[in-house]
């Protein structure tokens, strides 16, 4: 796709270019206005060579901001955009980082002990207490390292952290209502509610505990019409997660929110179906649900982030089916395929201003390429227009 080397002369400009003054901010992680033009340049470049070296320039003089988004392009983006270089030669995209003499080159450490918000990284995953948890996340947050916290709290949702419910009602007073964010812990907070019904009967003190953490019940009447205004206004994050929370119903657990409106109840349980890969649980879906749920993931794309890369990939791969294209990488989750969850550019380019660009469908696109190539097979097939245009950005490429 890309190749290009830096030459020499290129490579002595580290040495000439004026540094940025990184002595003078008052916020270390305050961006300047040339890496914020250098990112956006990288976002739109068809060859980002020369926008990735002016990154690792202003990384290499000590730019906090830019010695981290030049680590997670260099883990993340290069090995994809050069797919024909070996490691020496992604490095030579970079310019070298002075003072940093280790035998294998890594990307622009940042020092744990100047910049809190690196310590905090690591620092989070060992939290073992809800105000350590709590601590790190708000230095990650005040850096600009939101993506960052999302993934911690997923982990802690997952994993059913003890402290899970503290944490997720901090970050709700943080993400917007349009944040990927709101499934798991509309989701958690569903399910906990549930169990401590559950364990009241016998074990009323484990049951307390579920109330406990999320300040004495998971949820309540705020819970329930919060839940209710985002399934009548189209999220797709209120309906994924009803969808999933309905497959209790056969257990006999009853869901603490409303049942949403007819049809929007009929979508929910045929995405429980397909999600589980049972269709006997609900009717197929037919062309007019598919055209309803993908109209309703186009509006709500519009303004949800974690929606607009596969929005981007269905347009630009399938214009004349757009509304199915987008229907199916829904309901299937094909979103999830984008970086949007693996990535945190930090504050040099804000994760919503990657989300609406070209260069996100693209990438979409290419990841999936890279799974249709090994034979991926999904509960649902998307149409063959977005896998022909899938794999010819990626036709063989076996690159993580």
């Amino acid at each position: 796709m890309f190749r290009a080397l830096r030459p020499l002369a290129l490579l002595c400009t580290l040495w000439v270019l004026p540094a940025m003054a990184q002595e003078d901010r008052d916020d270390q992680w305050a961006v300047s206005p040339e890496l914020r033009a250098a990112a956006l340049a990288w976002l739109a470049a068809d060859d980002p060579t020369e926008a990735l070296w002016q990154i690792g320039t202003y990384a290499a003089q000590g730019d906090i901001p830019a010695r981290f988004m030049a680590r997670t392009l260099y883990y993340n983006f290069v090995a994809w955009d050069f797919p024909d270089l070996d490691r020496d030669g992604w490095a030579a995209l970079f310019p070298p980082d002075p003072g940093e003499a280790s035998r294998f080159w890594r990307p622009y450490p940042i020092d744990e002990e100047a910049v809190p918000a690196a310590a905090a990284r690591n620092l989070i995953s060992h939290a073992e207490t809800a105000e350590d948890w709590i601590a790190q996340a708000q230095v990650l947050l005040d850096a600009g390292l939101t993506n960052t916290v999302r993934e911690h709290l997923r982990i802690l949702l997952g994993n059913g952290s003890p402290f899970a419910g503290e944490a997720a009602m901090f970050m709700e007073g943080w993400i917007t209502p349009e944040d990927a964010l709101w499934f798991e812990i509309w989701y958690t907070r569903a399910t906990d509610h549930g169990l401590a019904d559950t364990f009241e009967e016998f074990d009323p003190e484990r049951s307390q505990a579920r109330r406990d953490q999320w300040g004495g019940t998971p949820w309540g009447p705020a819970q329930n019409a919060q839940f209710d205004e985002a399934l009548a206004d189209g999220r797709w994050t209120a309906l994924r997660a009803f969808a999933l929370l309905s497959l209790f119903d056969d257990e006999g657990v009853v869901l603490p929110m409303d049942a949403p409106p007819p049809e929007l109840e009929r979508w929910a349980r045929q995405l429980g179906a397909v999600t589980v890969n049972d269709p006997e649980r609900a009717p197929p879906l037919t062309a007019d649900d598919l055209a309803g749920i993908g109209a309703l993931v186009r509006t709500d794309a519009a303004r949800s982030p974690y929606l607009t890369p596969l929005k981007t990939a269905c347009d630009t791969a399938c214009p004349d089916t757009t509304t199915e294209c987008l229907a199916i990488g829904a309901i299937t989750r094909v979103y999830d395929i984008s970086r949007l969850r693996q990535v945190d550019f930090g504050p040099a380019l804000p994760l919503e201003t990657y989300a609406s660009s070209d260069r996100a469908g693209r990438d979409l696109l290419a990841h999936m390429g890279a799974l249709y190539s090994r034979d991926r097979t999904f509960a649902l097939d998307m149409p063959q227009c977005f896998r022909d245009a899938a794999l010819a950005l990626n036709p063989t490429r076996d690159t993580e």
